[in-house]
């Protein structure tokens, strides 16, 4: 069995790695019960952990795949969107927990910030001014 090369293992294990970060992290910090803070703002926490996963899975596919800003985002989107809506389903088989569609929602916002990163990247490149051609030399 071949293993991959560096330069996937580069762009797609934080993706991978990052959930089961996070949630040792829930897990070390809130260890049983949640702090007073984050019941007003798990939608904010939703957002957040789904966009910076989204982010990271947006750069593997346009540095690794090397697929178009635009085309990054889209597949991101569709990746995140899906896990998310299969995040919050799995919550429902679990008698501790609770599927929300608000949570979703959440989850779906931060799954759109690759198109900001993508939207950012085409004004970068456009006001970037064109590489000036050398004068060919005369044979």
């Amino acid at each position: 069995m071949k293993l991959p090369g560096k330069r996937v293992l580069w762009y797609w294990l934080p993706p991978l790695l990052w959930p089961i970060g996070f949630r040792l992290a829930v897990l070390v910090l809130m260890s049983g019960q949640a702090p007073r803070w984050v019941a007003g703002h798990d939608k904010l926490l939703h957002f957040l952990y789904f966009a910076i996963m989204a982010i990271l899975v947006w750069r593997g596919f346009r540095f690794e795949r090397r697929f178009s800003p635009w085309g990054a985002a889209f597949a991101a989107f569709g990746v995140i969107a899906l896990y998310g809506g299969l995040d919050e389903l799995s919550q429902l088989l679990r008698p501790y927990r609770s599927a929300e569609l608000h949570d979703w929602f959440a989850d779906l916002a931060g799954a759109a910030m690759p198109f900001l990163v993508a939207a950012a990247e085409t004004v970068i490149q456009r006001r970037r001014p064109a590489p000036v051609p050398l004068p060919c030399p005369e044979a």
